[in-house]
């Protein structure tokens, strides 16, 4: 029970009663009300510890310590006083409970001097609560003295339960030397309080002028455990800071360092950050997420973009296998992300990637002139599809046209999406080249040749299983067109030149050709052609001796050898003219390029023609053969002169 005496008289107010007060209401008041109030209100209103001073000092391999004035308290709330001209207790072996005949040293000014001989290795320096007997200085009665117990015990099995307050850790030698000196269990006053305010003074201009103080922030704990820091206002608290059981904090407003930062827990930020030095955050830091922790070691969200300027702007980020920066990677250690010459670029020892304002992507290079421009091959793979390649898309048709790529494991080729078949196709292996549509040729005089295994209307009267070369189409109202289909080799040579100089040129020899009349011509490069038979112009079957016009305007000369191939013998009894083979073509030239008439061979038939090797050059006609049912026909310029059983000379 704590009870006190009464000094006031209750019958008369703000009066203090008479009589004497005896010995018994003295102890009364001070023993079971003063001195239990005080050391509950240090209890309960404050942790036990180092409230002010009680610094230790030491000279390193000197022996003993020294302790400056000050302040402490221990867990039962009693205060521990070092005060100047006060007195303090060094003596170790004591009885903690005598009072009387206790031997005290002064305290000066800076403090008192502990000896550090005769102990172990490692001690503890501790002060305790204590009170000795001594005289009253204002009346005759004994009274007395704070005094506390300043000793170096044993570090090991002490229990630090604060009936006693730890002020260092103190390792000597066996002479007493410090070695070293360090805090140990030391600790410092706390106030257990589930609130602290916080208030500043201010000034107001009036009227009237006034100045006071005004709470402006406080520091409270929540039933989860959360220390909130809050501005206090007019309105409800407004938190800005708040640090989470687990170390996890939260700041809702900016925050500027202008030192190096560092921080072990996570951070949490609803405005701007701000480090002038460096800044090193062990723990998680989000920015942005409200009341939310982040889940990442930085997470940041809202609405705005994360900024990066300066000559050294960019985003660096390491390979997750690097153990550390590695500041010229060459290996793809680490990456960076950043910005030049208008361009977004992609860096690991060098520029991998660049992109312009307008989209372009250059891979391998800094410079595309296309969305894609690759410095190099480029791969497609299969991964889930049933082929390797590219799609085609065309934006007019809102839809994809064609694709290039794999058809199959073996063959490469060119779908067609409209008629969703593959149209060309080379197989891997062999080189074999498919091709399902008609085969478009442009010709020289425009339009295009087409090699088809289309069908007509008249299939039935062609032979069956064909592949055609369409060179033109004719109609009821589209005519005829001249065309030729022809055979041939360039041959590059001198001549042709500008104005009449030495120049080159390529030609075409054509050695083979079917024209829009189905006239074929074959070079005479062959030494002769053999057939069955030969119509002329006209349409009538050549006979031995006939003289066969094959067209107008052939600017071509081709000629063979006379005896290169034989003639076979062929019974031809059956058709309705001789029953020899007529011959074979041997020339075939230009009216100019007649050879001269053989007198041996071919006698002239014209009254005044010149004989002999040298003759000048005349019409094939003049050199038909002079044999029985010898004929010519004459047809329209260029001749075929038919020798029995030889030759057709062209």
């Amino acid at each position: 029970m704590v009870r006190r005496t009464q000094y006031w008289n209750l019958s008369v107010a703000h009066t203090v009663r008479t009589g004497a007060t005896g010995h018994g209401e003295s102890l009364t008041d001070l023993e079971n009300y003063l001195l239990p109030q005080d050391r509950a209100r240090g209890s309960g209103l404050f942790g036990w510890g180092v409230a002010h001073g009680l610094a230790v000092t030491a000279t390193s391999g000197s022996p003993g310590v020294t302790v400056s004035p000050g302040v402490a308290l221990d867990a039962a709330g009693r205060t521990i006083v070092l005060a100047p001209q006060g007195l303090a207790v060094v003596e170790r072996s004591l009885d903690p409970l005598q009072i009387q005949d206790v031997p005290t040293v002064p305290v000066g000014s800076d403090g008192v001097p502990v000896v550090t001989t005769d102990l172990p290795s490692d001690c503890l320096l501790t002060i305790t609560w204590r009170e000795v007997a001594g005289e009253n200085s204002l009346a005759n009665a004994p009274a007395l003295l704070h005094a506390p117990w300043l000793r170096l015990v044993t570090a090991d099995g002490f229990v630090d339960g604060g009936d006693t307050v730890v002020l260092a850790a103190v390792t000597v030698d066996a002479a007493g030397g410090v070695g070293a000196l360090t805090p140990g269990p030391r600790r410092s006053v706390g106030t257990p309080s589930g609130r602290l305010e916080l208030s500043a003074p201010r000034a107001a201009g009036g009227p009237p002028l006034r100045v006071d103080q005004a709470p402006v922030a406080a520091l409270t704990v929540t039933p989860e455990g959360d220390v909130v820091l809050s501005r206090l206002g007019e309105q409800e608290p407004e938190p800005l800071l708040t640090v989470g059981p687990g170390g996890d904090a939260e700041l809702s407003g900016g925050l500027t360092v202008r030192g190096d930062a560092r921080l072990d827990g996570d951070l949490s930020l609803g405005g701007a950050l701000t480090v002038s030095g460096a800044g090193r955050f062990d723990g998680r830091v989000g920015i942005g997420l409200g009341n939310r922790p982040p889940s990442r070691l930085l997470q940041v969200e809202g609405n705005t973009e994360i900024h990066s300027g300066g000559v050294g702007a960019g985003f660096s980020f390491a390979d997750r296998a690097a153990t550390s920066l590695v500041s010229n990677p060459g290996n793809g250690e680490r990456w960076i992300w950043y910005a030049k010459e208008g361009k977004a670029r992609l860096w690991s020892g060098s520029d991998k990637l660049a992109v312009t304002p307008a989209g372009q992507v250059g891979i391998g290079h800094d410079h595309p002139d296309f969305l894609l421009d690759v410095n190099g091959r480029i791969r497609l793979r299969q991964a889930s599809e049933s082929s390797a390649g590219l799609w085609l898309f065309q934006t007019d048709a809102a839809a994809d046209r064609a694709f290039v790529g794999m058809a199959g494991n073996d063959a490469v080729g060119l779908w067609g999406n409209v008629a969703s078949d593959w149209g060309l196709t080379m197989d891997v292996g062999s080189l074999a080249v498919a091709l399902k549509g008609d085969l478009w040729l442009p010709k020289t005089g425009g339009d295009a040749a087409i090699l088809t295994h289309g069908t007509y209307f008249n299939e039935g009267q062609l032979t069956p299983n064909n592949l055609k070369l369409q060179m033109d189409s004719r109609g009821l109202i589209v005519g005829q067109r001249p065309f030729e289909f022809m055979i041939g080799y360039s041959f590059f040579r001198s001549g042709g030149g500008p104005f009449g100089h030495l120049g080159f040129r390529n030609d075409f020899v054509r050695l083979f050709g079917v024209d829009q009349e189905g006239h074929a011509f074959f070079a005479g490069g062959k030494g002769g052609y053999v057939t069955d038979y030969f119509v002329n112009a006209a349409g009538d079957t050549v006979e031995q001796g006939d003289v066969v016009v094959l067209q107008t305007g052939v600017p071509v000369a081709c000629y063979g050898s006379y005896d290169g191939i034989p003639i076979p013998e062929v019974d031809l009894t059956d058709r309705p003219y001789d029953t020899r083979v007529c011959g074979i073509v041997a020339d075939l030239v230009a009216g100019a390029s007649l050879p001269g008439v053989d007198p041996r061979m071919h006698p002239p038939s014209e009254e005044g023609a010149e004989e002999g090797p040298d003759a000048p050059e005349h019409p094939l006609a003049r050199y038909a053969g002079s044999t029985d049912d010898e004929r010519t026909k004459s047809l329209e310029g260029n001749y075929i002169s038919v020798i029995r059983r030889r030759w057709f000379a062209v």
